[in-house]
């Protein structure tokens, strides 16, 4: 049987680690300075004793022995005593000591030293004793030693929280997997026993929720874009074999008629017959139209076109109508502007969007066309039959103005720039103006 591996938590982990590190920081710092500091400071006090006691035996050695001068050193706090050759206190005098057996009485735990010259026999002692000196010298000698253990300490905290992070990273990154997968809970659990999956049972049954409605909502999109490329591809089908049944009655009526039309008709009939004709060349175009819609609406072969050149010919084309109205066309190029699409949809496009502002301008009126290197505008004066909205564009057989159109101009305009690096606008304020310009990348 296989011996189960006993599994803390991150938290319990985390936790004993930090009172770990801070009993470890607490004992090296003390550590530190029972065993470094306090030899540091003893050896520095017993070079000044030494030293007092060199400078006190030079005192006691001169043939002149001045108390003047050992007084000094006992209001530093030194103790010193003096005995002659019969073993009695010649200093101090107030505090006289008698040795006995020739040995000399210890009065201090601290520094001691005996020593004999010019017929002396000297003792000398200072207590061990800390002054603000020393402290200041203990915590500047040992800042640095201390800043260096808890850096370390907490570099080595931060690896290790640094490690269970990216290990409970990789636990959770390891159950989504499996999860994305569709492995029951079971066989994740039985695939990695170190997956602690106690810790993660909310997080997966969120996650889990979350993972299903996301497939269902996929699946529905996806059914939805293929029913709405089946009613797409049925709406073009419908379309094409309804205009292609609608061309073999028109060409046979207008065919009809020309064979209708005599001399002996009647000047009202030959108005009616006129006008059937006219009504019967309306509907023809209106199928053009909307075959041309269903025709160009995937991607073309871009190419780079001047717009004032386009706009220029079809000026010169429909001559005919806008001179017939007495309009005037006016362009106002501010900069070239550079038309990135195909030609033959492009000509349609702007031929469109002109022959709207001929079609719908008053009488003697003025249309104007401004060019810039981003945007192109054209402007027509309407009369307003109430207010117009963005939308309406989207219907196939809106107009607009008080005459009626065939209602596809803007619509075919609008169908065809969808999906391009164009972007079409328009504004119906004094007069109706329709822009043209580039998207922002």
């Amino acid at each position: 049987m296989k011996k189960k591996r006993i599994k803390w938590k991150t938290t319990r982990i985390i936790c004993f680690f930090t009172l770990t590190m801070s009993f470890v920081t607490f004992v090296s710092v003390i550590g530190f300075f029972l065993l470094n500091i306090g030899p540091r400071i003893e050896m520095k006090q017993q070079a000044v004793f030494d030293t007092v006691v060199r400078e006190i035996f030079d005192i006691v050695n001169d043939d002149e022995l001045s108390f003047q001068r050992l007084d000094s050193y006992r209001i530093d706090g030194y103790t010193i005593i003096i005995f002659d050759a019969q073993q009695n206190t010649i200093y101090p005098i107030q505090q006289p000591i008698t040795a006995k057996k020739g040995e000399l009485i210890h009065l201090t735990n601290g520094y001691q030293s005996t020593f004999d010259t010019n017929g002396y026999k000297v003792y000398v002692s200072y207590p061990v004793q800390i002054s603000a000196v020393d402290v200041k010298e203990i915590i500047w000698l040992a800042t640095p030693f201390v800043l260096l253990l808890v850096s370390l300490l907490t570099l080595a905290g931060s690896g290790l929280y640094t490690y269970l992070y990216r290990n409970e990273k990789s636990k959770l990154a390891s159950v989504f997997h499996m999860m994305e997968k569709n492995i029951p809970y079971e066989e994740i659990h039985d695939v990695n026993t170190m997956i602690k999956l106690h810790d993660y049972l909310v997080i997966e049954t969120q996650v889990t929720a979350l993972y299903q409605q996301l497939q269902c909502a996929q699946r529905a999109a996806l059914e939805q874009v293929q029913q709405i490329k089946q009613l797409e591809l049925e709406k073009k089908t419908l379309l094409e074999g309804f205009t292609h049944e609608m061309k073999t009655p028109i060409m046979a009526s207008q065919l009809l008629l020309a064979n209708v039309r005599d001399d002996s008709l009647s000047e009202e009939q030959q108005e009616s017959l006129l006008a059937t004709e006219n009504e019967l060349k309306k509907l023809q175009q209106l199928i053009k139209e909307i075959l041309f819609v269903f025709h160009n609406q995937q991607a073309h072969d871009d190419q780079p076109l001047s717009v004032r050149e386009m706009i220029d010919h079809l000026i010169e084309e429909y001559e005919v109508l806008w001179s017939d109205k007495g309009l005037r066309i006016e362009i106002d190029q501010q900069q070239e502007l550079t038309f990135f699409y195909h030609p033959k949809l492009a000509k349609k496009i702007f031929s469109n969007l002109l022959s709207n502002a001929i079609f719908h301008s008053p009488p003697n009126s003025v249309v104007t066309i401004i060019l810039t290197n981003k945007q192109l505008t054209i402007k027509n004066p309407i009369k307003k039959t109430g207010p117009l909205k963005h939308s309406d564009l989207a219907k196939p057989f809106f107009s607009y103005g008080e005459e009626a159109g065939t209602g596809l101009g803007l619509y075919i305009v609008k169908t065809m720039l969808k999906h391009s690096h164009y972007g079409f606008t328009f504004d119906c304020q004094k007069d109706f103006t329709v822009s043209i310009y580039k998207k922002q990348d």
